[in-house]
């Protein structure tokens, strides 16, 4: 069962990634997303504020691409989601050979500081935003 939902994740991911590496990157520095049909963002609709995640989709398209600098610009978070996603990706595909439960990865406490740490440093990476 382990082995079958690994798989599944791991395919996805590759999809995933994949499908961005064919968007081209938002010349403004967000809304890239849009090519894949998703709305634009309320936050920006309605305010003119880029919200904190804003860009991430473009900085990811932009890693992808080997445009690392433009990729921190549109959101310098984006290249530690991708490897982040890029960790996860492997960790399912070694799940295949050696089955492991998410659920006890995600109950850890190293698992719960990395998630804490990453919504803060999207919110600093926000915050700062406006200074770079």
């Amino acid at each position: 069962m382990h082995r079958t939902l690994h798989g599944v994740m791991a395919v996805g991911i590759g999809i995933g990634l994949m499908a961005l590496a064919h968007l081209s990157p938002s010349m403004s520095g967000y809304g890239t997303h849009q090519a894949l049909g998703l709305p634009p963002c309320l936050l920006t609709a309605l305010t003119g504020i880029t919200c904190p995640s804003c860009g991430l989709t473009t900085s990811v398209v932009h890693c992808l691409h080997g445009e690392w600098l433009a990729a921190l610009k549109a959101n310098t978070v984006g290249p530690f989601l991708l490897i982040g996603i890029l960790t996860i990706g492997g960790a399912n595909l070694y799940g295949i050979v050696r089955p492991f439960a998410w659920g006890t990865v995600v109950a850890t406490a190293w698992f719960h500081r990395v998630v804490v740490c990453a919504i803060s440093a999207l919110f600093l990476a926000w915050g700062l935003r406006g200074f770079w």
